[in-house]
């Protein structure tokens, strides 16, 4: 698995669950905010997965996924984009420029779970803080 050096925990994580272990990543250098540097990828030969982010969850910067697609691609490899950050900002016209190149990827994670559970959490802060004023308890 090839990684840049500022992966989300989670992957590395998943890795472990999966029973992979963590010895089999690949650390890509980054830049100074954190996107990962194409020109430092290595070469890919047999099984490999690449995984970029679109939103660095630190500076919000985006890996430049065209070149890292078009080199994993070319060495067979799988690419993963890490969305849950950043993916919405193909929403916004304004912003569509930064996941140009996304929908060559062969997975995407778009972070919908953290979005509901992040909903659900502030449905049950305003719940709980409704139940306070009127004396009840909150489910």
């Amino acid at each position: 698995m090839i990684v840049g050096e500022e992966v989300h925990p989670t992957v590395l994580k998943a890795l472990g669950l999966l029973g992979l272990g963590r010895d089999r990543i690949v650390r890509v250098p980054v830049d100074g905010q954190g996107r990962m540097l194409a020109s430092a990828l290595p070469a890919i030969s047999g099984p490999t997965i690449v995984v970029a982010q679109a939103g660095n969850l630190n500076t919000g910067a985006f890996d430049p996924l065209p070149a890292i697609i078009a080199h994993a691609h070319a060495g067979g490899a799988w690419v993963h984009v890490d969305g849950a950050f950043g993916l919405w900002a193909g929403a916004v016209p304004a912003l569509a420029h930064h996941v140009a190149g996304v929908e060559q990827a062969d997975s995407v994670g778009d972070g919908c779970a953290q979005v509901a559970q992040r909903a659900v959490r502030q449905r049950d802060r305003a719940g709980q803080a409704m139940a306070r004023r009127c004396g009840r308890r909150w489910r």
